[in-house]
């Protein structure tokens, strides 16, 4: 059992090892970058992220080629949100159909106390 821990310890770090590699280091590098953004657009957002580091392996006889692609998903802000309703006809609207319109209510009184008021003066 201690064994087969052990080679698996190795087989990981052998794929460690080739991503470090891979393009002289530009597919790690890649990926830490990508790491970065995306924790600070989740960090800003509060939504999920996403880092892929996709291995493409070819085979080349005798031999195979491994490529790396990174895949960085940062997380969008989104606008304000707006509220719309969709009339009888189908159109867009940005009053509610359902809210009965109010009506202005004209204040006469505030000009009879100012009246009054000066009168009295």
């Amino acid at each position: 059992m201690k064994k087969q821990r052990e080679e698996q310890v190795e087989i990981n770090n052998q794929f460690l090892e080739i991503l470090r590699l891979a393009s002289k280091g530009e597919a790690l590098d890649q990926a830490s970058k990508g790491l970065a953004q995306v924790m600070s657009g989740v960090s800003l957002t509060g939504k999920k992220g996403k880092l892929t580091i996709e291995c493409i392996v070819s085979d080349e006889e005798p031999a195979c080629s491994i490529a790396f692609r990174v895949k960085v998903g940062i997380p969008k802000a989104m606008t304000r949100k707006m509220m719309l309703y969709l009339t009888e006809d189908g159109g867009i609207s940005r009053k509610d159909p359902d809210q009965e319109e109010m009506k202005p209510i004209v204040v006469e009184a505030e000009a009879e106390t100012h009246e009054r008021a000066s009168a009295a003066s």
